[in-house]
């Protein structure tokens, strides 16, 4: 596997270990913000490589375990590397851990969404809505869920958000 630093790639050998040795990590941390590694995170998953923005995410949470934008690329590989309820849950814990987050409120009602797990869906995206989300996104999500539940419910593919 591949991980992004500075324009070039660091190889990491995916077979020797389950988890990036902890010198690569901090190789590549020394130098990235958290909104660089969301960047480079993005790039992985742009190009199929769950695993590299798993290792870089991990360890840029270890880093700065309170921005919340880190915990919701978190969750965001999660579901692209077929877990979507470690997705879940995973919103879930950040959810409890900053309460006041509307953004993880709404990333939670699309994850339920989703899965065709509408009440939730529709609950969380209340939630959301109490914490502040903006106007737009919850009138688009609001509109998925509506759209959803107009096809009785099992929602195979929604649209995308």
């Amino acid at each position: 596997m591949a991980i992004p630093a500075y324009g070039r790639w660091m190889r990491y050998d995916s077979a020797a270990s389950a988890a990036p040795e902890t010198e690569q990590i901090e190789a590549v941390l020394d130098v990235v913000s958290p909104a660089e590694t969301l960047r480079r995170a993005n790039t992985c998953l742009d190009a199929g490589d769950t695993e590299a923005a798993r290792a870089l995410v991990a360890g840029a949470l270890v880093r700065w375990p309170k921005i919340v934008a880190l915990h919701l690329m978190r969750a965001r590989i999660l579901e692209e590397s077929g877990s979507r309820a470690g997705a879940m849950a995973a919103l879930c814990d950040t959810l409890e851990q900053f309460p006041r987050s509307a953004r993880t409120a709404a990333a939670l009602s699309r994850v339920c969404l989703r899965a065709g797990r509408l009440a939730e869906a529709r609950a969380t995206l209340a939630l959301a809505d109490r914490l502040g989300l903006r106007a737009d996104r919850r009138a688009q999500l609001a509109l998925a869920i509506d759209q959803a539940a107009g096809d009785g419910g099992s929602a195979s593919r929604p649209r995308e958000l």
